[in-house]
């Protein structure tokens, strides 16, 4: 009995109807439609091929999604940055905050990507963290999102401290740069923005929009967030094409 392909038409056997098993011109296309719009092919499975569950557990799950890993860490450096705040603000500035004279504090390059400016900053990135961070990580893997996550949060914080003479603290330098990789990467993916439906493209040309008009106005740290996310273009840029093929996150559905 003759199989048709849903990708190129063809007609096969039994044995051949899969595309992998018959060099299908239509499928690599179609996984091309597939990456842009923010899903993933995914081949039939074989019997027996099923893994048995892991004794892990929970930290089976966080293996490999140092997404939630940061994000833990964001929520952590927030809980000690209100208890060092609350009996010496000095203190806490001097560990947290990230300024012009970094020279003197080097280690604020750092901890400044985890510490936020109140509850609701903190909201924000984690929600933004906590549903892009495992949708880019499964694309470019763990090590490539870490490196990414650290450069555009230490180069948009100094980006601002040294052209604006500000201070700066947050993770929305470093989440921006995930969020403009993985508009390279996907930049049809649907997703809600205020409860609107549309493509990632368009919410990150709304970001970038926003922060260009607030830009040197405010406490926002706009340049940061715009240098962050500039990173992320280009770093998405340089990984197009690599993208891995594996489950999808269990936490976005189209």
């Amino acid at each position: 009995m003759p199989y048709t392909c849903r990708f190129c038409g063809e007609k096969f056997c039994a044995e051949h109807r899969l595309p992998e098993n018959h060099d299908c011109k239509g499928l690599e296309e179609y996984k091309k439609k597939l990456n842009e719009e923010g899903q993933v092919f995914r081949k039939e499975k074989k019997a027996g091929t099923n893994k048995k569950p892991s004794k892990m557990g929970f930290f089976s799950y966080l293996k490999g999604n140092i997404s939630l890993i940061l994000l833990a860490g964001i929520v952590v450096t927030f809980l000690v940055q209100t208890v060092i705040s609350s009996f010496n603000p000095t203190l806490s500035a001097k560990i947290f905050y990230l300024g012009p004279d970094f020279i003197n504090r080097p280690w604020a390059i750092l901890t400044s990507i985890f510490a936020h400016n109140g509850s609701f900053h903190l909201m924000v990135n984690s929600i933004v963290l906590f549903f892009f961070g495992p949708e880019l990580e499964r694309r470019i893997g763990s090590k490539k999102l870490l490196v990414l996550f650290f450069l555009a949060g230490a180069l948009g914080g100094l980006a601002q401290a040294l052209i604006l003479q500000n201070f700066v603290l947050g993770a929305s330098a470093a989440i921006l740069g995930l969020l403009g990789t993985l508009t390279i990467l996907a930049p049809n993916m649907r997703i809600f923005l205020l409860f609107l439906p549309m493509r990632l493209w368009m919410a990150t040309l709304f970001v970038v929009l926003l922060n260009v008009v607030s830009l040197g106005r405010g406490p926002e740290a706009s340049l940061a967030h715009l240098v962050g996310l500039g990173i992320g273009l280009l770093y998405g840029q340089m990984y197009k094409g690599e993208t891995k093929e594996t489950p999808q996150s269990r936490f976005l559905r189209r």
